[in-house]
């Protein structure tokens, strides 16, 4: 008899009934994916997963100490904001980097692959998830913040210079806020795997954490993840349109030097939002809709696909950040410019001892003769 591991049939395709007997049962479009079948396309996800966690540890580390250490004084404020969003992003690397979630559709379960798959802990496997959509979600919330906060740059910059305690509060509490909702909502999706209604669907796998396949906690709580998101990204264009108009109100009062540097350092926050927007937001959608229709498919294939584009738009927003701000590619240069000057003159060095002993060599070797 066929099992649901088995691949390239559709799910569900007998049933065994009290007699004995055997009845042929199908679902339109609820196939296994067979791109999903071999092992080849599960090695390559961890390993792609393995480099974005070494590549993203390097990158997000070299952005913080410029960031942090090349910003001027007149944007300093503004620098925070971009340290908050590439610190929630480099806390999801991290988290990522000890565990890989793998999607097990038809199935609701993910499997965790990477080091703490040896653990075969379900407890750590939700724990990593967890925070996965936590740190993604601060994202979110650090992008829509520095909306926020140009904004009032702009509007009331007299009133943030005067009481800065009250931005660190409102920061603060925002992501407080958010971290707490996902925290309630996943509590609420998440089940014990030997509590899944669905056994039969289970695949013979280690390190599974599962979640309600069905009803109101899956269709609610996946809807409410989605519409965080929705909210967020309306927000942020809300915020910027309302910066833009304020600009313009205000070009009267500004002097021509302050006016270009506000636009300025608009344009590269819309830069930088556009990057965790098409390769943040986007993806976390299609997970969201594969999640729904999670019995369709190649929905493992694209579920596991936007998880890893997911994943590497922190690497990249890092590279755009070193890349837009004059004074942050200036460090960089000068820090690759000292650096070959350093390697350089030890080579040269090294080349100059090399021949002082040759030469030394020869003239022991006449005296000798």
């Amino acid at each position: 008899m066929w099992s649901p591991s088995s691949p390239g049939r559709p799910r569900n395709c007998v049933k065994t009934t009290s007699y004995g007997s055997v009845t042929p049962v199908f679902r339109l479009k609820h196939y296994y994916s067979p791109i999903m079948n071999g092992d080849t396309f599960v090695v390559l996800y961890n390993r792609i997963l393995d480099f974005t966690a070494v590549f993203s540890t390097i990158i997000n580390v070299i952005t913080l100490t410029v960031v942090l250490r090349s910003t001027p004084r007149s944007i300093r404020n503004f620098s925070k904001l971009i340290v908050n969003i590439i610190a929630w992003n480099f806390a999801a690397n991290f988290v990522c980097a000890f565990g890989h979630p793998y999607p097990m559709f038809p199935a609701m379960c993910f499997r965790l692959d990477g080091i703490l798959s040896h653990f075969k802990s379900e407890i750590f496997g939700h724990i990593v998830i967890m925070l996965l959509l936590v740190t993604m979600a601060n994202v979110a919330v650090g992008i829509c913040l520095s909306f926020h906060f140009r904004y009032m740059t702009i509007s009331k910059s007299s009133y943030l210079s005067q009481n800065p305690i009250w931005g660190y509060v409102y920061c603060i509490s925002a992501h407080f806020s958010i971290s707490m909702a996902y925290f309630v909502m996943y509590y609420l999706w998440a089940i014990p795997v030997k509590d899944y209604p669905l056994q039969d669907e289970l695949p013979d796998e280690e390190s599974l954490v599962c979640f309600h396949p069905s009803g109101a906690r899956k269709y609610v709580i996946v809807v409410l993840f989605a519409t965080c998101v929705i909210l967020i990204g309306v927000s942020i264009v809300v915020f910027l349109m309302l910066s833009l108009r304020r600009l313009e109100e205000n070009r009267k009062f500004m002097s021509q030097q302050t006016l270009m540097t506000q636009k300025r350092l608009l344009v590269n926050l819309i830069v930088l939002t556009a990057i965790p927007f098409l390769l943040g937001g986007v993806p976390l959608l299609i997970v969201v809709l594969t999640i729904c229709l999670c019995d369709w498919q190649y929905t493992n294939a694209i579920c596991a696909v936007s998880i890893l584009i997911l994943l590497n738009h922190g690497p990249i927003m890092c590279i755009a950040t070193l890349s837009i701000f004059e004074h942050y590619r200036l460090a960089v240069k000068n820090f690759v410019l000292k650096t070959i000057g350093k390697s350089a003159k030890k080579i040269s060095q090294a080349k100059l001892f090399s021949k002082v002993s040759y030469i030394s060599r020869i003239d022991v070797t006449k005296m000798h003769s």
